[in-house]
Order: structure tokens, then sequence, then C-alpha cells
């Protein structure tokens, strides 16, 4: 059945040139998620943060393409109002985004 007490938003993520798919996913996964996971605001805000990291081999396996995206992040809370304040805030904007550009492409 469809939820009408929470919303998802899913962005689709793009490694940096020159990190290889293993180091991206490693860092993305243990630093960035600890870092992001641990802001005041995400905390308030958010229900749910899920990872979903590109794996080619059983894609491929298959006979699907692989993705031109190394991951998908999942954002869950009870409106995209709280999700949208979290983008917003001064937290993200001077703590997570410097950490983003380490090692995704914005």
């Amino acid at each position: 059945p469809f939820r009408k007490d929470r919303v998802r938003l899913v962005l689709l993520i793009k490694r940096k040139e020159g990190i290889t798919n293993e180091e991206f996913s490693e860092y993305w996964a243990n630093s960035h998620a600890r870092l992001f996971s641990s802001v005041p605001i995400v905390k308030q805000n958010l229900l749910k943060y899920e990872q979903a990291h590109m794996n080619e081999q059983p894609v491929n396996s298959i006979g699907f393409p692989a993705a031109k995206w190394d991951g998908i992040a999942v954002f869950e809370a009870t409106s995209y109002d709280k999700i949208l304040a979290i983008f917003d805030s001064e937290e993200y904007k001077n703590t997570v985004i410097p950490d983003e550009l380490r090692f995704v492409d914005r």
C-alpha cells in the first residue's frame, strides 16, 4: 500500500573524477554517512537515510547496462519540507557540503 505518513527524496550520486568505485563506496558508507548522520538537523528531521552502491557485475550478468551513477541516496521524512530544511541549513552547508566535495561530483 501507498504510505501517506512519510515521503522520500531520492538522489542519484556520481563519484568525483579520479576516485575509484571502491574508494567512493568506502568513504561514502563510512566517513560521510557518519558525518551526515551526526548533524543535529538530520537527526531531528529524517526518519531514515539509506545508500545503495552500484555493483556492475550482477547488473551486467543479467543483460542490463551499468548505470551512469555510482550510488543512490534515499532520504525519508514526514514531509518534503523537513528534508529540504536539511539541505538549506547552515549546518549542512558548512559541514556536509565540504565533505561531499571530497568524493562526489556535484
